[in-house]
Protein backbone atom coordinates (compact mmCIF):
# COMPACT_ATOMS: atom_id res chain seq x y z
CA UNK A 1 0.00 0.00 0.00
CA UNK A 2 1.06 3.11 -1.15
CA UNK A 3 0.72 6.22 0.83
CA UNK A 4 0.48 9.11 -1.15
CA UNK A 5 0.12 12.88 0.03
CA UNK A 6 -3.95 12.87 -0.18
CA UNK A 7 -3.58 9.90 2.42
CA UNK A 8 -0.79 11.76 4.53
CA UNK A 9 -3.28 15.00 4.21
CA UNK A 10 -6.11 12.47 5.58
CA UNK A 11 -4.09 11.57 8.45
CA UNK A 12 -2.54 14.70 9.62
CA UNK A 13 -6.21 16.07 9.79
CA UNK A 14 -7.70 13.13 11.49
CA UNK A 15 -5.08 13.61 14.20
CA UNK A 16 -5.34 17.32 14.32
CA UNK A 17 -9.37 17.14 14.65
CA UNK A 18 -8.78 15.41 18.60
CA UNK A 19 -5.74 17.85 19.35
CA UNK A 20 -7.80 21.01 18.08
CA UNK A 21 -10.69 20.09 20.05
CA UNK A 22 -8.77 19.18 23.06
CA UNK A 23 -6.94 22.11 23.07
CA UNK A 24 -9.42 24.18 22.14
CA UNK A 25 -12.67 22.73 23.51
CA UNK A 26 -12.05 20.65 26.34
CA UNK A 27 -9.20 22.30 27.78
CA UNK A 28 -10.80 25.62 28.46
CA UNK A 29 -14.11 23.54 29.76
CA UNK A 30 -11.83 21.80 32.24
CA UNK A 31 -10.97 25.38 32.93
CA UNK A 32 -14.48 26.55 33.41
CA UNK A 33 -15.58 22.90 35.35
CA UNK A 34 -13.35 23.64 37.68
CA UNK A 35 -13.52 27.46 38.01
CA UNK A 36 -17.00 26.11 38.86
CA UNK A 37 -16.43 23.20 41.53
CA UNK A 38 -14.28 26.21 43.37
CA UNK A 39 -17.29 28.39 43.38
CA UNK A 40 -19.71 25.66 44.73
CA UNK A 41 -17.59 24.72 47.22
CA UNK A 42 -17.36 28.70 48.28
CA UNK A 43 -20.84 29.03 48.38
CA UNK A 44 -21.83 25.53 50.22
CA UNK A 45 -19.20 26.88 52.99
CA UNK A 46 -20.74 30.12 52.94
CA UNK A 47 -24.27 28.39 52.95
CA UNK A 48 -23.31 26.61 55.98
CA UNK A 49 -22.18 29.88 57.99
CA UNK A 50 -25.43 31.60 57.09
CA UNK A 51 -27.10 28.05 58.52
CA UNK A 52 -24.96 28.53 61.67
CA UNK A 53 -25.69 31.83 61.93
CA UNK A 54 -29.19 31.43 61.32
CA UNK A 55 -29.46 29.13 64.35
CA UNK A 56 -28.00 31.68 66.37
CA UNK A 57 -30.11 34.03 65.40
CA UNK A 58 -33.38 31.79 66.67
CA UNK A 59 -31.28 31.07 69.75
CA UNK A 60 -30.77 34.61 70.14
CA UNK A 61 -34.03 35.64 69.83
CA UNK A 62 -34.97 33.04 72.48
CA UNK A 63 -32.26 34.75 74.77
CA UNK A 64 -34.32 38.08 73.81
CA UNK A 65 -37.51 36.62 75.45
CA UNK A 66 -36.36 35.15 77.87
CA UNK A 67 -34.78 38.44 78.69
CA UNK A 68 -37.63 40.36 78.50
CA UNK A 69 -39.65 37.95 81.01
CA UNK A 70 -36.77 38.78 83.17
CA UNK A 71 -37.53 42.25 83.23
CA UNK A 72 -41.34 41.70 83.71
CA UNK A 73 -40.54 40.14 86.74
CA UNK A 74 -38.12 42.76 88.00
CA UNK A 75 -40.29 45.52 86.65
CA UNK A 76 -43.42 43.79 88.98
CA UNK A 77 -40.98 43.81 91.72
CA UNK A 78 -40.54 47.71 91.51
CA UNK A 79 -42.94 49.90 92.95
CA UNK A 80 -43.79 53.16 92.00
CA UNK A 81 -43.07 56.16 93.35
CA UNK A 82 -46.48 56.58 95.02
CA UNK A 83 -45.62 53.15 97.07
CA UNK A 84 -42.75 53.29 98.47
CA UNK A 85 -43.66 54.23 101.53
CA UNK A 86 -45.61 51.24 101.42
CA UNK A 87 -42.18 49.18 101.12
CA UNK A 88 -40.91 51.38 103.89
CA UNK A 89 -43.74 50.60 106.01
CA UNK A 90 -43.40 46.90 105.53
CA UNK A 91 -39.39 46.94 106.29
CA UNK A 92 -40.86 48.83 110.07
CA UNK A 93 -43.41 46.15 110.29
CA UNK A 94 -40.39 43.05 109.77
CA UNK A 95 -38.17 45.60 112.62
CA UNK A 96 -40.80 46.11 115.04
CA UNK A 97 -42.35 41.75 114.61
CA UNK A 98 -37.95 41.05 115.31
CA UNK A 99 -38.33 43.22 118.34
CA UNK A 100 -35.74 45.59 116.97
CA UNK A 101 -35.73 49.63 117.89
CA UNK A 102 -35.68 52.14 114.76
CA UNK A 103 -33.25 55.02 115.95
CA UNK A 104 -32.93 57.25 112.98
CA UNK A 105 -34.35 57.09 109.65
CA UNK A 106 -32.92 59.34 107.16
CA UNK A 107 -34.01 59.80 103.51
CA UNK A 108 -31.01 60.48 101.07
CA UNK A 109 -31.30 61.92 97.82
CA UNK A 110 -32.95 59.66 95.08
CA UNK A 111 -30.30 58.77 92.69
CA UNK A 112 -30.75 57.45 88.76
CA UNK A 113 -30.27 53.69 88.40
CA UNK A 114 -30.30 53.17 84.99
CA UNK A 115 -34.37 53.69 84.04
CA UNK A 116 -35.56 53.88 87.49
CA UNK A 117 -35.06 55.37 90.60
CA UNK A 118 -33.14 54.46 94.07
CA UNK A 119 -34.16 55.79 96.92
CA UNK A 120 -31.18 55.19 99.72
CA UNK A 121 -32.17 55.69 103.09
CA UNK A 122 -29.70 55.27 106.37
CA UNK A 123 -31.38 53.52 108.93
CA UNK A 124 -30.18 52.82 112.60
CA UNK A 125 -31.52 50.02 114.59
CA UNK A 126 -30.47 48.50 117.76
CA UNK A 127 -31.81 44.90 119.46
CA UNK A 128 -31.17 41.07 119.53
CA UNK A 129 -29.02 40.02 116.87
CA UNK A 130 -31.14 36.84 116.31
CA UNK A 131 -33.98 39.58 115.62
CA UNK A 132 -31.46 41.29 113.58
CA UNK A 133 -30.38 38.08 111.42
CA UNK A 134 -34.53 36.98 111.28
CA UNK A 135 -34.91 41.08 110.16
CA UNK A 136 -32.46 40.41 107.57
CA UNK A 137 -34.31 37.00 106.10
CA UNK A 138 -37.56 38.51 106.22
CA UNK A 139 -36.22 41.32 104.45
CA UNK A 140 -34.61 39.33 101.44
CA UNK A 141 -37.69 37.57 100.66
CA UNK A 142 -40.07 40.92 100.51
CA UNK A 143 -41.62 40.85 97.40
CA UNK A 144 -39.99 44.35 96.15
CA UNK A 145 -36.59 45.26 95.04
CA UNK A 146 -34.53 46.66 97.92
CA UNK A 147 -31.02 46.52 98.26
CA UNK A 148 -28.79 46.71 101.52
CA UNK A 149 -25.32 48.67 101.82
CA UNK A 150 -22.79 49.74 104.18
CA UNK A 151 -23.88 47.43 107.20
CA UNK A 152 -21.95 47.93 109.79
CA UNK A 153 -22.74 45.59 113.21
CA UNK A 154 -21.60 46.76 116.68
CA UNK A 155 -21.76 44.84 119.84
CA UNK A 156 -23.25 46.47 123.07
CA UNK A 157 -21.71 45.28 126.21
CA UNK A 158 -25.03 46.24 128.36
CA UNK A 159 -26.72 42.50 127.27
CA UNK A 160 -26.10 39.70 125.96
CA UNK A 161 -27.15 39.10 121.88
CA UNK A 162 -26.91 43.21 121.89
CA UNK A 163 -25.94 44.78 119.19
CA UNK A 164 -26.39 48.33 117.00
CA UNK A 165 -26.67 48.28 113.64
CA UNK A 166 -26.38 50.80 111.02
CA UNK A 167 -26.54 49.89 107.09
CA UNK A 168 -28.37 52.24 104.29
CA UNK A 169 -31.28 50.08 102.81
CA UNK A 170 -31.66 51.05 99.09
CA UNK A 171 -35.54 51.05 97.63
CA UNK A 172 -36.05 50.73 94.23
CA UNK A 173 -39.24 52.15 92.17
CA UNK A 174 -40.29 54.02 88.80
CA UNK A 175 -40.70 57.18 88.78
CA UNK A 176 -44.47 58.41 87.99
CA UNK A 177 -43.71 59.80 84.76
CA UNK A 178 -41.44 57.71 82.46
CA UNK A 179 -39.40 60.72 80.72
CA UNK A 180 -36.29 60.04 78.45
CA UNK A 181 -32.93 59.56 80.24
CA UNK A 182 -31.58 62.95 79.60
CA UNK A 183 -34.51 64.54 81.72
CA UNK A 184 -34.19 62.17 84.51
CA UNK A 185 -30.39 62.66 85.42
CA UNK A 186 -31.11 65.91 86.01
CA UNK A 187 -34.46 65.23 88.32
CA UNK A 188 -32.58 63.99 91.41
CA UNK A 189 -34.49 65.09 93.72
Amino acid sequence: MRIGMRELIFIIVLFAIPLGAFQYVFRPRNSEMALARKEIAEKGRRLAELNATTARIYDLGKAISEGEDAIDVVEAKLPSEQNVDEVLRQVWKLARRHNLIIKTVEPKKRVLASQYMELPISVELEGNFDGFYEFLRDLEQMPRLTRMKELNMKRRDDEDGSMDASFILSVYFQPENKRDDTSLAGAGS
